[in-house]
């Protein structure tokens, strides 16, 4: 139904998890309309983004003067009923001439809301960046998860100390139906908080089971 979601019980058609049935849900809704997975197993597209190119120069990381990565890391929640995840992609766009590593995480937020607490670690592994890439990686789960709940991913940024360049998330200023978390201590952002609450405009290019 539209408007607010009750006080009690699930709220199955808010998709980005705002406590109301609302337009954005309705974008949402149609961003991921279409033919489902020809194989039957996996969910059909589950995005946040309103548009998947990666603008050069438009992502965010907490670096020291562009030379190397602060420890950073970044999310998005989604509310999700009976979802098969088999494919993470997560954009980046490099700015070092080294490959970077960082760490990739799925999520059950058992009590919604900020990804700083309640998290249960569902699926953990590195993942690796070309020197000067820009672009979407696509991430292939080794056993599928299906999940019931708020389903959170997150990226982990190291700390680096090459004077290489820093490793940026992949982002542009497209628009998303929901904002993404970023937690950076050096940056002055000590733990999870809305992008959108700190006046950062930019839209992480990340979804599920993607092309």
């Amino acid at each position: 139904a539209w408007g607010p979601c009750p006080k009690q019980g699930d709220c199955p058609a808010d998709f980005d998890n705002s406590g109301a049935v609302d337009v954005k849900d309705l974008l949402f809704l149609l961003g991921a309309w279409g033919p489902c997975d020809p194989g039957g197993d996996c969910s059909p597209v589950l995005t946040q983004s309103l548009d998947t190119t990666i603008g050069p120069g438009d992502g965010i990381a907490c670096n020291a003067g562009g030379l190397n990565n602060l420890l950073t890391g970044i999310a998005r929640s989604y509310a999700v009923v009976d979802y098969t995840v088999c494919t993470v992609e997560l954009g980046f766009d490099n700015l070092a001439t080294v490959a970077r590593t960082v760490t990739l995480n799925l999520h059950d937020d058992t009590d919604g809301g900020s990804p700083g607490g309640g998290l249960v670690l569902l699926h953990t592994e590195d993942v690796t960046v070309d020197g000067l890439f820009s672009g979407i990686i696509q991430i292939t789960l080794d056993t599928p998860i299906t999940h019931t709940g708020t389903l959170v991913v997150e990226l982990i940024f190291p700390e680096t100390f090459d004077n290489a360049g820093a490793l940026f998330s992949g982002c542009n200023f497209t628009g998303d139906t929901s904002s993404a978390w970023i937690f950076a201590v050096d940056c002055g952002v000590p733990a999870y908080t809305l992008w959108s609450q700190l006046g950062l405009a930019n839209n992480w290019v990340q979804s599920f089971n993607g092309p």
